[in-house]
């Protein structure tokens, strides 16, 4: 297997953030965000009409040879045993898995990404995109000065000089890695529909074999006969390559589950009201009683 700098394949999702389920996120114990000593999974919490939770996961604690569902399940467990998840009731790991959509809300974010070496990557008319230092996105993008910001769908840049300002990487590697030009496909809930839970069973091989079809579609729409790539060592963006060729502009496939606008169905609902809520204020009361007698016992 191929790998970059990093020790990780050459290919394969740099980025998964879910929004959790509010019924969930209730039990959070900090307001401060969260993040696990390597930094490479990281909790944030918002407030826009209602408190809402953010949880993502880098890479280096995705396993791309699983079902990418348990990476996820994996770190909402992590901050039930980090205490910053606490739930009345006994919630384990396996649970969690098969449940997922239980904690899970959306899929907020989700970055695929495929490293080359530099001579292998040419653009053509960099006027054509969006630049910003050694970074080039795609048209689409809208920049942080604006009211709104908007992540590109699509970005080439220079990986290594970013793992050079990070300092998490060694500078021995970087000089030996050869693997140092990046691109990106930055899915997000505010650019498409295509991300649910489902979307995401399987290891990495069958996910990405799933959402070829669409990524060749935005390669298609605004890199294709500009960001040329002469590469070989890639299987899925090669793929995604020689689909995008065929000049499509639209998405029409069916490989992928769009997401339906629905609030928490009975079933979810029915296990936070009924199994986690009442257990919790049974508890209260109980609580509340034994504090009542020790009170009236020292009173005594």
């Amino acid at each position: 297997m191929l790998l970059n700098a990093e020790g990780l394949p050459i290919e394969g999702i740099d980025k998964i953030t879910v929004t959790l389920n509010p019924l969930a996120s209730c039990f959070i114990t900090t307001e401060k965000p969260y993040t696990d000593n390597t930094h490479y999974i990281r909790l944030d919490q918002v407030f826009y009409f209602g408190k809402w939770a953010f949880l993502t996961i880098q890479s280096q604690r995705i396993d791309h040879t699983l079902d990418i569902r348990c990476s996820i399940a994996k770190a909402i467990y992590e901050l039930i045993e980090k205490k910053i998840l606490v739930f009345p009731i006994d919630i384990p790991l396996i649970f969690i898995y098969m449940k997922l959509d239980y904690f899970v809300y959306n899929i907020k974010e989700i970055e695929f990404y495929f490293d080359f070496i530099e001579e292998n990557i040419h653009i053509l008319q960099p006027e054509l995109l969006n630049q910003i230092g050694t970074s080039y996105y795609s048209s689409d993008y809208r920049s942080s000065r604006d009211f709104h910001t908007r992540k590109s769908l699509l970005e080439v840049y220079d990986h290594a000089k970013n793992l050079e300002r990070i300092n998490q990487t060694s500078r021995k590697k970087l000089k030996e890695n050869q693997y140092t030009k990046r691109i990106e496909f930055n899915l997000t809930k505010y650019n498409t529909r295509n991300m649910t839970l489902s979307n995401l069973s399987g290891n990495y091989d069958e996910v990405i074999s799933r959402y070829t079809h669409y990524l060749a579609v935005l390669y298609s729409r605004y890199f294709y006969g500009n960001v040329i790539v002469n590469d070989f060592e890639h299987y899925h963006f090669n793929k995604i390559y020689q689909l995008a060729a065929k000049g499509q502009k639209r998405y029409t496939g069916n490989e992928l589950e769009k997401v339906s606008k629905k609030e928490n169905d009975p079933e979810i609902k029915n296990f936070w009201n009924k199994k986690v809520f009442l257990h919790y204020e049974n508890t209260q009361k109980e609580s509340n009683n034994s504090a009542k007698l020790v009170e009236k016992a020292l009173k005594n």
